[in-house]
């Protein structure tokens, strides 16, 4: 996702993934260790050894913030006020959903509102897999129905349609000019709504798919 402005950690006691986080992304400008409040022996300890790593790699301290998980719209506004002056957000959640639900919904809001653009990495108990990743972009592209209007409308229809197209068969099949179909394929790529292979090659991902079902759907309703 480029450069990361601040890795945030949501956990209620074990640090071992987040500590593993920290040191993968060690060129982020700052870490946020988010912990439940009032906060528990564990978790404070595991936020002491994250920021006691994230000092030994130069970061100038670890923030430490409290959720309120009793009061969940308020768990919400102190997640969202701690990711707010953040454009570029890792987060690692390794906690319950009285912890998660909070964070998730800030940062959806941030998304949302802000542009910013965010992962959320998801610490699971299976050895095998112990990570699943989920970019926010696509979410929110599809929830605002932001830029799919017009020319690139039709591109989006065009490679669910067709299962594949280049920007020069989407320029001829639309009569409009390559360079056209170059920016609006890319950014249809940039926001995880289509996948480029070598040559040019443009195919759907599921993203867009989900993203024509819901809007096709609205449209439709709308009409009737």
């Amino acid at each position: 996702m480029g450069h990361i402005e601040a890795l945030l950690y949501v956990i209620q006691a074990s640090p071992e993934g987040a500590i593993q986080h920290v040191i993968r992304h060690r060129h982020a400008d700052t870490v946020i260790v988010a912990v439940p409040a009032p906060p528990t022996r564990a978790a404070l300890l595991a936020y002491h050894e994250i920021r006691l790593v994230a000092t030994r790699l130069g970061y100038q301290d670890a923030h430490l913030i409290q959720l309120p998980v009793a009061n969940p719209p308020l768990a919400t506004h102190e997640a969202y006020k701690a990711v707010r002056d953040y454009n570029a957000i890792h987060a690692l959640i390794n906690a319950p959903p009285a912890m998660a639900i909070p964070v998730y919904t800030a940062l959806l809001l941030h998304a949302l509102t802000n542009n910013a653009r965010i992962t959320i990495t998801l610490a699971t108990l299976d050895p095998q897999q112990p990570y699943t990743t989920l970019t926010l972009d696509p979410v929110t592209t599809i929830i605002t129905g932001r830029g799919l209007a017009s020319t690139r409308a039709r591109i989006a229809h065009l490679l669910l349609q067709e299962g594949r197209t280049t920007p020069t068969r989407a320029a001829q099949h639309l009569n409009i000019s390559k360079t056209t179909a170059e920016k609006h394929l890319r950014w249809l790529r940039n926001k995880q709504l289509a996948n480029q292979a070598h040559g040019n090659i443009y195919t759907p991902t599921p993203w867009l798919k989900l993203h024509h079902e819901i809007h096709w759907k609205q449209a439709k309703s709308r009409k009737a």
